[in-house]
């Protein structure tokens, strides 16, 4: 019987300056993706605190004037209705002043 030895070698480990890098450095960009989410993040907190504040007025992407008066129903106004409605302001005060007793206010606010 011949004995026969197996030499496993392993491979030479390389010095520290000449390590390979598998992945990049992705630290920087990790940093600069964390700090625009958090911009993000305020941008959209924002936008929705304006949209909770009540009175707000715009132009919709159909062309009428929407009054948001925040309750989660807007009004929306084309230039006609919008221009009757302006019209005739003195008589929908006068009519609000007349039945004021009448108004009930919403129970939430």
């Amino acid at each position: 019987m011949n004995d026969t030895t197996v030499k496993t070698t392993t491979p030479a480990k390389p010095a520290s300056s000449e390590k390979k890098r598998i992945l990049p450095d992705l630290s920087a960009q990790a940093k600069a993706d964390a700090a625009r989410i958090a911009e993000l993040e305020a941008a959209l907190m924002a936008e929705k605190a304006k949209k909770t504040e009540g009175f707000g007025i715009r132009i919709s992407d159909k062309g009428c004037v929407v009054i948001n008066l925040g309750g989660g129903y807007p009004i929306s106004l084309y230039r006609n209705k919008l221009a009757m409605l302006v019209a005739n302001f003195d008589n929908v005060k006068e009519f609000l002043a007349d039945n004021y007793g009448k108004i009930r206010t919403n129970p939430g606010e």
